[in-house]
């Protein structure tokens, strides 16, 4: 920006917009907002505050200042937005922020004000961060929203995935292992035929297996943890069932799923899986929506 566009641009943004002292510096511009150094230097203090203290240590400070500015325009085109289409929080909407922080911390809120003011920040910039974020995602949820669709068929592909990654598994497994010959296959995959029908109601140990056999036991495996030639058809298994003998290059396997758990509190409910696929696709629609918003408007960030 050349020193004449500058020397009229400054003065009007002083008149349109917050006003902030004359010895604060402007950093930013976005749109018809501004970005000052101090609200820099307050939003700094309170990401320092939310990140791991090992991560900001690896940070260098000019990259740390220039990632946080950046946040603070994708916020403010957000902001201007929500300006625009007249959305924002009621004052019980910003009670119930600052009440459900200080529930999270396990204090009331005036005990929550407190710890932070011991942490060095101050309590209500901090608490207003906040309150800012809810206002983004009220914003999402009117602007973006309608354009979000879950289908069933999102649902499910979900459930299966989340089953993958939370289901264990206990599954034992009767490999009758000679089938160096012909003869000798055809005799374990006789064998391990019998077993497979009778195995669901009986039960056997490492001590009684079949003769000419030997269990390996693999307990509470994740789905890809197993072989990979057994996970289809331990998927498919109910517990105590057995399917029809594998046959590898190590012998003839029959497996029995004895049981499987829920890892991790469980498996989600549909409702819950449904709100997952919602804010995954938000998450995606909200980078190309932030994307398209600096393209169509003025941002202008002052160098040092």
């Amino acid at each position: 920006m050349s020193n004449l566009i500058r020397y009229f641009l400054i003065p009007i943004l002083l008149m349109t917009t917050t006003a902030f002292a004359v010895n604060d510096a402007l950093v930013a511009v976005v749109g018809d907002a501004v970005i000052t150094e101090s609200k820099l230097k307050q939003n700094m203090r309170i990401y320092r505050k939310m990140l791991d203290p090992n991560v900001l240590k690896k940070m260098d400070d000019a990259v740390f200042k220039s990632q946080v500015l950046q946040a603070m325009i994708d916020i403010q085109l957000q902001k201007n937005i929500a300006s625009k289409a007249g959305i924002s929080l009621t004052k019980e909407e910003k009670n119930s922020v600052r009440q459900s922080m200080a529930k999270q911390s396990g204090k009331s809120l005036s005990d929550f004000k407190e710890e932070i003011r011991r942490s060095g920040l101050n309590a209500e910039q901090y608490l207003t961060y906040f309150e800012e974020q809810a206002l983004l995602q009220k914003t999402h949820q009117v602007i973006l929203g309608p354009q979000i669709k879950v289908s069933s068929s999102d649902i499910e592909a979900l459930k299966k995935d989340v089953e993958a990654r939370q289901t264990e598994y206990f599954v034992e497994d009767i490999v009758f292992e000679k089938i160096n010959t012909p003869e000798a296959l055809s005799n374990s995959q006789i064998q391990a035929a019998k077993l497979s029908a009778s195995w669901p109601t009986s039960a056997y140990s490492k001590w009684n297996v079949p003769q000419g056999s030997r269990m390996i036991q693999f307990r509470w495996k994740k789905l890809v943890e197993l072989p990979e030639v057994f996970q289809p058809y331990v998927a498919k298994l109910a517990e105590s069932q057995c399917p029809e003998p594998i046959s590898t290059e190590s012998g003839v396997h029959v497996l029995k799923l004895i049981r499987k758990r829920y890892a991790e509190g469980g498996m989600p409910t549909d409702t819950q899986l449904k709100e997952y696929t919602f804010n995954t696709k938000m998450q995606k629609e909200l980078v190309s929506w932030i994307h398209d918003l600096k393209a169509q408007t003025y941002i202008y960030i002052a160098t040092d």
